[in-house]
């Protein structure tokens, strides 16, 4: 699933749900962030933990991004996005 998104940038997608029955790992989500730059809305759904726990030395901005969901997920996903240490989301209006 990952390889899918390396090759292009999708800048008219604004609208993303993920759903799956294996964990989305910090590295995916650098690539999301990279192939849809103009991401605003992300929903997640995922009960699987991360395999891979990622300190701050691969740090991931979604620039544009300003509601997402993450209610229907593991903890892990919370940390991702929440904790400043991964994940910065400098529009976020909607939680």
């Amino acid at each position: 699933m990952t390889s899918a998104f390396q090759g292009g940038r999708f800048e008219k997608v604004c609208s993303l749900t993920m759903c799956d029955t294996f964990p989305f790992e910090h590295e995916f989500f650098k690539i999301i962030s990279q192939s849809f730059p103009f991401l605003r809305r992300l929903v997640l759904y995922n009960y699987e933990p991360q395999t891979y726990k990622q300190s701050s030395a691969k740090f991931i901005t979604f620039s544009h991004l300003n509601e997402l969901d993450l209610s229907m997920v593991h903890v892990d996903y919370i940390k991702q996005f929440l904790f400043k240490t991964n994940t910065r989301l400098p529009c976020l209006i909607h939680l």
